[in-house]
């Protein structure tokens, strides 16, 4: 395999890997029963599964205009770059390092939680979206920006399978075991935050490349 199709695996696999920690599908799980706990296993699989289709038409809308509100603005990829792998930071310091408590719902309005806030903030929050603008616009041309768009479907896929499951999931791992696989991800996302700023950095200031 040549350098170029080996460059447009590792933006796949990184895209896959960053938008499937980001969103937190084991870390929802808790959270999603804990929301739709008065309704039946199929109502609840129905509001997942409305939700992760909201998610992923969001990630891939934003993706694809993105382009076109970085132009209107006048942003700088670099500055994006450094400013997503910011966001992204913090998000994973809060995955690490919180145990925040959500609202309860009344039951008669847990069927209508896909959208908000299921699809988003929790699954397409910001550090999500920033994600899937940054990794497409590293992609040189329409085969490694399609690979992004097909790791954005394939991470809402896997984030859907787990999510469906949770009943099966929580029982498995238990409430401690999420929350330690939560803090794991949290670190392996703090690590490629750190490296989209340093490519920020790097492309802001050119010096700093050598």
């Amino acid at each position: 395999m040549s350098d170029f199709d080996n460059s447009m695996l590792d933006l796949f696999l990184q895209s896959f890997i960053t938008i499937l920690i980001i969103a937190d599908p084991f870390g929802n799980t808790p959270l999603f029963l804990f929301l739709t706990e008065d309704i039946s296993l199929k109502e609840r699989r129905d509001v997942i599964s409305k939700a992760i289709i909201a998610a992923t038409t969001i990630l891939i809308l934003f993706a694809l205009v993105g382009n076109y509100l970085l132009k209107f603005f006048s942003i700088d990829l670099g500055a994006l770059r450094i400013a997503g792998g910011i966001l992204l930071f913090v998000v994973a310091i809060e995955m690490i390092l919180t145990h925040g408590k959500e609202k309860k719902y009344p039951r008669e309005e847990q069927k209508s939680l896909a959208i908000t806030p299921m699809a988003t903030p929790f699954i397409a929050g910001p550090g999500t979206m920033a994600a899937s603008l940054i990794f497409i616009n590293q992609g040189t041309n329409f085969i490694a920006k399609f690979l992004v768009l097909l790791a954005v479907l394939l991470a809402m896929f896997i984030s859907w399978l787990i999510l469906v499951n949770c009943n099966l999931l929580v029982r498995f791992l238990k409430q401690d075991g999420a929350r330690a696989l939560t803090k794991i991800m949290g670190l392996l996302l703090a690590t490629i935050a750190v490296g989209m700023i340093c490519q920020g950095l790097k492309a802001v200031f050119p010096i700093l490349a050598g």
